[in-house]
């Protein structure tokens, strides 16, 4: 299996209560995953124990408010976290901010070889190049 799409499982149009979360050896077995879609699952962090396989990871439209556990994607290319830790006056549907109303925060080693990052419709005070060590002549595509 090379890609695996398991969204929209928990969010504010499917309201379950709580979080979708992972077994940190969940995908354990599966060696040549390369896409994964966690989108609108309601999840608070990253997954532990992702595969080192993946290219392309979506956790966009979650809850997410720290990034980390990526350190392990060497082979990551696109990483979407678009409308994570959201604050809007005027949004089209129901928007989650970070706890205490901060900004969406990073590992420092988060982005490794990544080539897209989609940080749109996130609360972000600051963004600098130590996000990226070494990484950020890669990145061909930024959007936020």
């Amino acid at each position: 299996m090379t890609e695996l799409l398991l969204g929209n499982n928990c969010y504010y149009r499917n309201p379950c209560n709580a979080s979708v979360t992972l077994a940190q050896d969940t995908f354990k077995t599966i060696t040549s995953l390369k896409r994964l879609s966690l989108k609108f699952n309601n999840m608070t962090e990253v997954p532990q124990g992702l595969p080192p396989t993946l290219r392309q990871l979506d956790l966009s439209e979650n809850k997410i408010s720290h990034v980390s556990h990526l350190e392990n994607l060497t082979n990551l290319k696109l990483l979407n976290l678009e409308w994570n830790c959201q604050r809007c006056d005027h949004a089209a549907q129901p928007f989650f901010p970070c706890p205490d109303n901060k900004s969406l925060t990073f590992d420092t080693d988060a982005f490794q070889k990544l080539r897209s990052l989609n940080l749109r419709g996130n609360s972000l005070y600051d963004l600098n190049t130590s996000f990226f060590p070494g990484s950020v002549r890669q990145l061909s595509d930024l959007h936020h």
